[in-house]
């Protein structure tokens, strides 16, 4: 019996092991997505603007993230994103929705805000499942308007 459990013992601890290190590199992965701090320079460099941010998800890895992407010269689209739910559910959907937020960027330059935000629902309510849902805000901030005033979204 003794055997026995601690053969089980070290099972379980293999396995709690594996765990913390899968939930280590999901959440390095997560915090890819999010802008760096190389990011942030070229932000400030090439439009003027300087970004700070925190993260820190509820748990190792959750369903929230922010991006930005230049349109032009003068204009850049922000997203933040809420997932409904945490853990590693939440954060796949991060996932996903950072591949279509990618694949549109060629045509974002053609669609306004309500378009790209209007083809992301689309294609997110494709994939997810009954209950899953998100909180999206996408911004485009047309530099000349804005000059070095703060913006908060």
């Amino acid at each position: 019996m003794h055997l026995e459990n601690h053969i089980l013992l070290e099972k379980l601890q293999n396995y709690q092991e594996r765990l913390r290190s899968e939930l280590t590199n999901a959440q390095k992965m997560q915090e890819a997505l999010m802008p760096n701090d190389l990011a942030r320079k070229l932000l400030l460099e090439n439009y003027g603007l300087k970004i700070q941010s925190y993260f820190l998800p509820s748990l190792e890895i959750g369903g929230d993230f922010w991006s930005f992407d230049p349109i032009d010269e003068d204009r850049v689209a922000f997203h933040i994103t809420d997932f409904s739910g945490h853990g590693i559910g939440a954060a796949i959907n991060t996932f996903r929705l950072h591949t279509i937020i990618s694949e549109l960027k060629d045509k974002s330059l053609k669609l306004s805000s309500a378009e790209a935000v209007n083809h992301i629902n689309h294609s997110l309510t494709a994939i997810l499942a009954r209950g899953q849902f998100a909180t999206l805000r996408m911004t485009r901030l047309s530099i000349r308007l804005v000059g070095l005033h703060q913006v908060l979204f």
